[in-house]
């Protein structure tokens, strides 16, 4: 079954940002961090990794098989 990249990178956002998330809980600091003060800051850091992962991970695919 072959999946469209856009399932591929949705995937991805949701696992970057429960990853996101568990960072937070693990090392998030509590006051002056800009990007992880705050728990959904790193919640949306994680899912623009995520997809960009999606993404870069989708290119080597779609070039190995040409």
């Amino acid at each position: 079954m072959k999946l469209s990249t856009s399932v591929y990178k949705a995937v991805a956002m949701l696992a970057g940002g429960v990853a996101g998330f568990f960072y937070w809980i693990s090392y998030g600091c509590t006051a002056g961090c800009a990007l992880t003060g705050t728990w959904y800051g790193s919640v949306i850091i994680g899912g623009v990794f995520g997809n960009l992962f999606a993404g870069l991970i989708v290119d080597i695919r779609n070039k190995q098989l040409k």
